[in-house]
């Protein structure tokens, strides 16, 4: 029977003798358990995965979930087993990884043309998230089609082919397969991300890497060894740990699982912490080994808002590729490109390898309609925009700074202005950050030239110490209502008249500021944020000048974010 995720039934022989000790293994998973002495058994399995009991003796069985129903009935096999004989003084599984290593030529994907089809699913998740959460079970899901077709390193050629994401947003990007990892673990260094990790199967795979043989089962004609591998002592920063399965004779890679903690990298607005990729093979006739199946999970930790908290989410994907081809049957550009229509197909049912689970449709339906309030599909044409309010676009190592990229002033006009500064790339602890601005209509009253500029140096983020200097324009520090008053103010003293409008200009209303400082935040206390500010100002507008030094001690209520914790805050 099946319920819940789980499959119960027993296993008996023809003559319905209980079977026990039989080994009963989730393919997809490759989690497995033992019939107990009256042949009964229980396995955790979706109703698709396929199930495989085995026992010696006994012909292997092999079938799907949901079609186990009622007790599983092993035809006798007669098996003779050749005696292996293991020599003391090394590991038996030393010996094993050679041999994959030296088939390497003949296995590895990536010494082979060949072309292939892949369904993609993306989902975004919270760990943590409480049962009684308001949230879908996922934040954002996106499932996408592709076709790879690769001639040789720097010949490959992919394209999009169907895509369905929440709300249909606008996403040009196309996830495959090789999005979290790559489609071969047999070079020497698998590259993620920004880790640069040994493979347990490269040529150095002994080097970093020590092997416990954990498993041995028969299949067919195929011999599979499961090992389990674990870093080196001082190599835990270059190294996995997982298990994987190789097939002899062949002496092939059949599954890897492997996890990898993160330690350094990311921003201080999100950072990875974990990353856990599994990948399966099939073998393609005689002809190759080859990756059908490539999972991934990442764990992140994002910033939430000002507040300084930090909340974890989960980033999981989930590849199968089909229509696989050796060599393929297209030709590509004698150079690597991505080609992205203009407005993929949307994804079908048919299209999905894999169907959805009833959380995935609960959380499509709630994120849809969420989307369709907000009417953001009235702003895709404005989607890939940057912010140009007080946005940052990359360019190498440098931000280009909006500040805003438009300001305008009564005695400047419309005054455009750029920055530019550091990018973490660079450093995550200091950042350099430089702007300028011109205006485009000058006052006779604000002295000096119509070029505004300012230059500050930051360390840290959420204790953060800043130097700042700058040549500005000051900003109001009355109401506008208070322009159209015909009389001076009480205690200024002075109105002066602007012939190029028609209403009087106070000292108030604009000044030319000079200034250099220093800024100080210590971290939060809570929803509270103390601060410090000193420097000195130099303000001036005809006929006037003031100058001095200006201290402010300030505090700072930063209302705590609840973006990840409420759905009817999701978009705010």
């Amino acid at each position: 029977m099946w319920g819940q995720g789980w499959i119960r039934g027993t296993v008996t022989d023809t003559a319905h003798t209980p079977v026990p000790f039989a080994i009963i293994e989730n393919t997809r998973t490759h989690q497995g358990t033992l019939s107990d002495l009256q042949g009964a058994f229980q396995l955790q399995a979706l109703p698709t995965d396929t199930i495989t009991i085995r026992c010696l003796g006994y012909a292997p069985y092999r079938g799907l979930a949901y079609q186990i129903t009622g007790p599983i009935r092993l035809v006798p096999q007669p098996l003779e087993v050749e005696p292996v004989i293991i020599r003391p003084g090394e590991n038996p599984a030393y010996r094993l990884i050679r041999a994959v290593v030296q088939a390497r030529p003949r296995w590895d994907p990536h010494a082979h043309p060949h072309q292939y089809l892949s369904y993609n699913k993306l989902t975004l998740s919270l760990p943590n998230r409480s049962a009684r959460d308001s949230l879908p079970p996922y934040l954002f899901l996106w499932e996408t089609q592709t076709e790879k077709i690769f001639a040789g390193p720097g010949r490959e050629e992919e394209r999009l082919l169907a895509q369905r994401t929440v709300g249909q947003l606008p996403i040009q990007s196309p996830l495959s397969p090789t999005t979290f990892q790559p489609l071969s673990l047999y070079p020497s260094w698998i590259e993620l991300w920004d880790k640069r990790v040994a493979s347990p199967i490269g040529p150095h795979a002994l080097d970093y890497y020590d092997y416990d043989l954990t498993d041995t089962t028969y299949q067919g004609t195929d011999t599979l060894y499961g090992l389990r591998f674990f870093p080196r002592p001082g190599r835990e920063g270059w190294a996995f740990s997982g298990h994987l399965t190789v097939s002899f004779p062949d002496a092939a890679l059949r599954s890897f699982r492997g996890a990898l903690a993160w330690k350094g990298g990311g921003t201080a607005f999100s950072y990875p912490t974990y990353l856990r990729i599994e990948q399966l093979y099939e073998k393609l006739g005689d002809t190759l080994w080859f990756p059908t199946q490539l999972h991934s999970e990442l764990g992140l930790v994002v910033r939430a808002g000002n507040t300084g908290r930090y909340v974890e989410l989960v980033v999981r994907t989930r590849s199968f590729l089909q229509a696989i081809q050796v060599p393929p049957v297209e030709t590509v550009a004698p150079r690597s490109q991505v080609v992205l229509p203009m407005n993929p197909q949307p994804l079908k049912p048919t299209q999905r390898t894999e169907p959805l689970s009833p959380e995935e449709e609960t959380s499509y339906r709630f994120l849809d309609s969420v989307v369709a309030r907000t009417s953001l599909r009235q702003l895709s044409a404005l989607w890939d925009w940057p912010n140009l309010i007080a946005g940052r676009f990359p360019i190498g190592p440098f931000n280009l700074l909006f500040k805003p990229l438009l300001l305008y002033h009564d005695a400047e006009g419309l005054r455009p202005q750029l920055g530019l500064e550091t990018h973490d790339r660079i450093s995550t602890s200091w950042r350099l950050r430089a702007w300028v601005g011109y205006g485009t209509y000058r006052w006779a009253g604000a002295q000096g030239t119509p070029w505004r500029y300012g230059a500050e140096m930051e360390w840290g983020r959420l204790a953060l110490l800043r130097l700042f200097a700058y040549d500005d324009v000051r900003e109001r520090t009355l109401p506008r209502l208070l322009d159209q008053a015909p009389h001076t103010l009480p205690g200024t003293g002075r109105v002066y008249e602007n012939l190029n409008r028609a209403y009087p200009f106070r000292w108030e209303d604009l000044v030319r500021e000079r200034a250099a400082g220093v800024f100080f935040r210590v971290g939060p206390w809570g929803p509270l944020q103390p601060y410090f500010q000193g420097g000195f100002y130099q303000r001036s507008a005809l006929p006037d000048r003031w100058q001095g030094y200006q201290v402010q001690l300030g505090l700072m209520y930063v209302r705590e974010s609840t973006f990840f914790q409420r759905g009817s805050t999701c978009l705010r």
